[in-house]
């Protein structure tokens, strides 16, 4: 079964194919994020309210979500643990 992760208002995506998890603040991001823009590889789910982080996916996609990074990490996090709990 694939892991899913919740990005934000119901939007979920596979949790393999996260590479990184950025947030927007920064001017080389929002540098790579307008390329990506203009690439056509960006996916906004933040359903317009303010962009807190950036999802960099394996495929060269690139989601923009309103779910700040350590929400997003705590996530990934959880998840982890849970299996850990389970396996032992």
């Amino acid at each position: 079964m694939i892991e899913m992760i919740n990005i934000g208002f119901s939007s979920v995506i596979p949790k393999h194919r996260i590479i990184g998890i950025d947030e927007t603040g920064s001017s080389p991001i929002k540098r790579m994020i307008k390329q990506a823009k203009e690439e056509g590889r960006v996916i906004d789910v933040t359903h317009g309210r303010k962009t807190k982080s950036v999802i960099w996916l394996d495929n060269g996609s690139v989601y923009l979500s309103s779910v700040s990074t350590s929400t997003l990490t705590s996530r990934m996090q959880e998840d982890l643990n849970t299996k850990q709990s389970a396996q032992k």
